[in-house]
């Protein structure tokens, strides 16, 4: 009956029966506005023929998040009692800014389908679209063509497309003939033209011969144009029963054009190539070589890593991976030769892993570029070795270092134990770090200020890699610090301290010139927060030492800091002698200098005086 829809008068007729998976009549009239949707003759058995005829200007009235225009017009046949290969499609049409839902928009569209699942009957497609865009626009197909022409058996595919994938430019281009067995599970033939450009580039450069099914892919040898370089296969299969084979090379493939699925944190302009001869069913055996032919990696901040030589080399033996790394920049260079055991048929994150990992910086002025200017001077080598067991998914790393540079010398051993997280595994070890003459700091200090001495720290290593513990001393001897601006002077100093957890205990650093001067107390890093509490006694300590003035204290004093109480400083000093002596064009006047805090004989004590200086001339 006659009535209204979305708006807009709907009326129409349907007469369908349907009988035993048999549809011997669908005639159907339906008018919804301007659409048209008209079906005739049956479905189903030997001879039968269902016609569509659609005409539809504005989908919009059907609802369903749908929209735009669809002509569509044919039939469709088949026999359900003969099998699939009775059914039989003939269909043309076009769409016109085509939109369902969140699913697809289609600017223009124009197709004709023609085929049947029997591979003897005559096949044809002819399709034409622009400005397709799929999921959203994620995908988005500017143009695109496909023709095929034959039989299932044996036709010809003929396909060009131009699109954008995740924001990324793609261009196809595929020219094909071969054809599907009769149980339409295996498709083979040629491949003459295979052109794929834009974001990632690879173009066939002769014909090859390809199988495709659910149970095998194999493809003959081809040669092709890849990422700016060559790559050669020699051989591919893949059988579901006895595994995949492949043999192969590659030569300057540049990998700056994978930037576009995935960028690494740094630039370069790496050229590399590559060969391989690998099997693997229940188990693998061949090889695979990548190696460096050109290129550099530019670490964070600009700077050129000088990368001279790279390669890795992978054995794949007896159920077991070997793999060999050699690498070589201007700042040194880096060995690896692992070994993973039991590495198929299981989880390979369980599997064993085993081998030695060694790094050397033969001349650590490389590192100049990274350091401040005071340190510009920097001479010396590192090196570093470590055995490396466990497991794949909780490695286990034991390290030796051994350095020495103008500044000083450190050796030692770092181990890390097994753990199911990075953070959590056990960390240990010793560094013993040695410094000669503290003199060779002095570029660090300002001008006028001197230090010297020696100091020695054996640190060692617990708790985890997220939460170190340390311990061990920190000690020095013929210590001195000179700033001759001030004239200040501490002289025939000695360090005795130790190191507990995120704290520094200072048990004594004594200085000894005309008296002591003796500090002690702890600094805490807790939370990676500063807290200071020093305590300092002078006895009769000649702190100030010029030609002009001279100043020696007694006492005791504490200084305490945090970043949430700041400063405090408590304690009395007094001054057991001063004097100041000024430079007299007249050579006749002599230097005088005014002794203060002599003890003098009160009732048979003694009564200090506070420092009180007198800089007057006399």
């Amino acid at each position: 009956m006659p009535g209204t829809f979305n708006g807009v008068p709907i009326a129409g007729s349907a007469d369908i029966v349907y009988e035993s998976r048999h549809l011997p009549r669908a005639a159907v009239d339906l008018r919804l506005g301007r659409n048209i949707v008209k079906t005739d003759g049956g479905f189903g058995k030997k001879g039968d023929r269902l016609n569509l005829n659609i005409t539809a200007p504005d989908l919009s009235r059907f609802g369903f998040g749908l929209a735009g225009s669809l002509n569509v017009r044919g039939h469709l046949s088949g026999d359900l009692d003969g099998g699939i290969r009775t059914f039989e499609t003939d269909l043309s049409g076009t769409a016109r800014n085509l939109h369902i839902g969140k699913a697809a928009d289609i600017r223009s569209l124009d197709f004709t389908l023609k085929g049947s699942p029997d591979t003897s009957r005559p096949m044809r497609a002819d399709i034409k679209g622009g400005r397709l865009s799929l999921s959203g626009g994620a995908a988005v197909v500017d143009t695109a063509g496909l023709t095929l022409e034959g039989t299932g058996a044996q036709h010809r595919i003929r396909t060009h497309a131009a699109m954008t994938l995740d924001g990324k430019p793609f261009k196809l281009d595929l020219d094909a003939s071969g054809g599907i067995n009769r149980e339409l599970t295996r498709w083979k033939g040629s491949i003459g033209i295979l052109d794929i450009g834009g974001a990632f580039n690879l173009k066939l450069q002769n014909r090859m011969t390809l199988e495709a099914g659910a149970e095998r892919l194999a493809a003959s040898a081809a040669n092709w144009q890849a990422m700016g370089g060559s790559l050669n296969l020699q051989h591919f299969s893949w059988d579901r029963k006895t595994g995949i084979s492949a043999k192969g090379g590659a030569r300057g493939l540049h990998i700056a054009e994978l930037h576009n699925f995935f960028k690494p944190p740094f630039e370069h302009n790496l050229v590399l190539n590559g060969d391989w001869d690998v099997a693997y069913g229940h188990n693998a055996r061949g090889y695979l070589n990548i190696s460096r032919q050109s290129g550099d990696a530019v670490l964070p901040g600009g700077q050129a890593l000088g990368l001279n030589a790279f390669s890795l080399k992978t054995r794949f033996q007896n159920d077991r991976i070997g793999i060999l790394l050699d690498g070589g920049a201007r700042f040194g260079r880096i060995n690896a030769d692992l070994g993973i055991g039991n590495a198929f048929g299981g989880n390979m994150a369980n599997t064993p892993l085993g081998g030695r990992i060694t790094a050397s910086l033969p001349d650590l002025g490389a590192l100049k570029p990274f350091l401040p200017a005071a340190a510009q001077n920097i001479t010396g080598s590192l090196n570093a070795s470590a055995q490396i067991g466990g497991r794949v998914s909780s490695p286990s790393v034991n390290a030796a270092v051994n350095g020495s540079s103008n500044y000083g010398k450190i050796n030692g051993n770092i181990t890390v134990g097994q753990s199911r997280s990075f953070d959590t595994a056990p960390l240990g070890g010793r560094l013993n770090l040695t410094v000669a003459d503290a003199e060779v700091f002095r570029n660090f200090l300002p001008v006028g200020q001197t230090v010297k001495g020696s100091l020695n720290a054996a640190v060692t290593l617990g708790g985890s890699i997220a939460d170190p513990h340390l311990g061990g001393s920190i000690n020095g001897d013929k210590l001195y610090y000179r700033n001759q601006t001030q004239g200040i002077i501490l002289d025939n100093g000695s360090l005795r301290s130790h190191i507990a957890g995120r704290k520094w205990v200072i048990d004594s650093l004594k200085f000894r010139h005309e008296g002591t001067a003796e500090l002690s107390g702890t600094v805490s890093m807790e939370n990676s927060v500063p807290d200071v509490d020093i305590g300092a006694v002078f006895d009769k300590y000649r702190i100030l030492s010029r030609p002009n003035r001279r100043l020696t204290v007694s006492g005791n004093t504490r200084l305490r800091y945090s970043p949430q109480k700041g400063i405090s400083v408590t304690g009395m000093i007094k001054t057991d002698q001063g004097c100041s002596v000024r430079k007299i064009l007249d050579a006749v006047r002599r230097r005088r200098c005014r002794r203060i805090g002599r003890s003098q004989e009160r009732g048979g004590g003694i009564a200090p005086r506070q420092y009180e200086p007198d800089f007057r001339p006399q």
